[in-house]
């Protein structure tokens, strides 16, 4: 595969706003997405990772900016429309039908695939042969998934690490040309979380996607991430290679909730890196940089 620094830009946002009411959840945010790139969103709670997906998906509409997809404007478009551009998403919150199989959720994923145009839709074989393409399509992702043991069992019946699995393929079965993963390894143990991220890994050189992922497990974003953008009080304050980032003073100071400057002097290695920034009264870190 071609490096992703090398390749053409696929998602441009610019000078992108969000507004509620007198809260600015978004501030002049801009970046760049290159094609095949893993481009991670790092930020304390509230930082505004889950509203920069909304607007990229069309679920808020953003007050100032813009945000191109191969050079398609997708401010103004709905969430369906955007979808239908390529741009697939899964959420913290599991969004399965626990009542229907593996293969039936695929297939809600899949819907947009389905149109086959007035005459095809016309017709009862059109309709057919649409859906017969489009299980055929979730089978393979099934397959490509390692789900085929269970691709008849309802979801609410599995366990969580293999709900997450099933959520990732029901994005990935949009074809998405943009994957965004919000939190994808949120409350899995570490075994689900490599083998998830294993799974990951594989889809992105077997389908060639570009993704954004949103995470809070820093081991995790360091070791994946081509490039990392982070973000605090909807600002952007860092971005660069993971290992450029984890040492950006302002960085330090969001997740940290100190000045780098001020940290007191710790015994050689030590070097915590906690997921929010510490609470009023807690001791300084003894690192000026974040490490997995």
């Amino acid at each position: 595969m071609i490096a992703p620094a090398t390749r053409e830009v696929l998602l441009q946002v610019e000078d992108l706003t969000l507004r509620f009411g007198g809260v600015v959840a978004l501030s002049d945010v801009a970046f760049e997405v290159r094609r095949g790139e893993m481009f991670a969103v790092i930020g304390p709670n509230g930082a505004g990772k889950s509203s920069l997906f909304n607007c990229l998906t069309g679920l808020f509409r953003p007050a100032a900016g813009s945000i191109r997809l191969a050079g398609q404007q997708l401010v103004g478009r709905t969430p369906h429309a955007i979808a239908g551009l390529g741009v697939a998403r899964t959420f913290q919150n599991l969004g399965l039908f626990d009542s229907m199989n593996v293969i039936d959720n695929l297939m809600v994923g899949r819907h947009l695939r389905m149109q086959g145009g007035v005459l095809a839709g016309a017709s009862w074989f059109g309709l057919r042969g649409s859906e017969r393409a489009a299980r055929l399509r979730c089978h393979e992702i099934v397959d490509l998934l390692d789900l085929h043991e269970i691709r008849y069992t309802e979801a609410g019946q599995l366990p969580y690490g293999l709900r997450k699995r099933v959520e990732l393929g029901k994005a990935l079965a949009l074809d998405p040309a943009l994957l965004l993963l919000d939190e994808p390894v949120a409350g899995m143990n570490p075994e689900e979380t490599e083998h998830l991220i294993g799974y990951v890994h594989a889809i992105q050189e077997e389908l060639d996607l570009t993704i954004i992922l949103i995470e809070h497990d820093m081991h995790l974003v360091m070791d994946v991430a081509d490039r990392v953008m982070a973000i605090d009080f909807g600002q952007v304050i860092g971005m660069g290679l993971p290992e450029e980032v984890q040492r950006n003073p302002r960085v330090v100071e969001a997740y940290l909730g100190v000045g780098p400057t001020a940290a007191a002097p710790g015994p050689p290695g030590t070097s915590p890196v906690p997921d929010a920034p510490l609470a009023a009264g807690a001791p300084p870190v003894a690192t000026t940089e974040i490490r997995p």
